[in-house]
């Protein structure tokens, strides 16, 4: 596990330093076959894999979360480590689109009882949290960069 986060940290420093605008963190674990959304444990790693690229690339990367969302907790606690995104396709296959609304109303409850603001304010806090670092306003990540001269 530890080789996948300091992997996912080294391709998200280097991305940065190469001007990408994000990446694709994908939830990949193979013992999960027969369950989709994976075991606590995987649900974690993969967790700690966001939270590590999240540091590395100071928060200045948009960092995707791909695969093993089940749930708007999952889509948050993802969030709450520095994924700025959440890619949900399993479940959709699953569910249908009403899987999209279901997490998205999950999220918004959550957000309301946590005492959040607005969604932007998550991304990144449990890290923050962790590392006592306080919340740097950050650039637009779909926003390109303006041309040096």
């Amino acid at each position: 596990q530890q080789e996948r986060k300091l992997a996912a940290a080294d391709v998200a420093e280097v991305a940065l330093a190469g001007g990408a605008s994000g990446v694709v963190l994908c939830h990949d674990d193979a013992a999960s076959d027969y369950d989709w959304g994976g075991t606590e444990e995987t649900r974690r790693a993969h967790r700690e894999v966001i939270e590590e690229a999240f540091l590395r690339s100071k928060g200045e990367l948009c960092l995707i979360a791909s695969g093993g969302l089940r749930n708007g907790r999952d889509a948050m606690d993802a969030v709450e480590a520095g994924a700025t995104v959440v890619q949900i396709s399993s479940i959709m296959l699953i569910e249908g689109p009403g899987a999209c609304r279901r997490i998205k109303n999950e999220m918004a409850q959550l957000l309301m009882h946590e005492g959040h603001t607005n969604l932007k304010a998550v991304v990144g806090s449990a890290v923050l949290r962790k590392t006592g670092k306080s919340k740097q306003k950050k650039r637009n990540p779909w926003k390109p960069k303006a041309a040096t001269e």
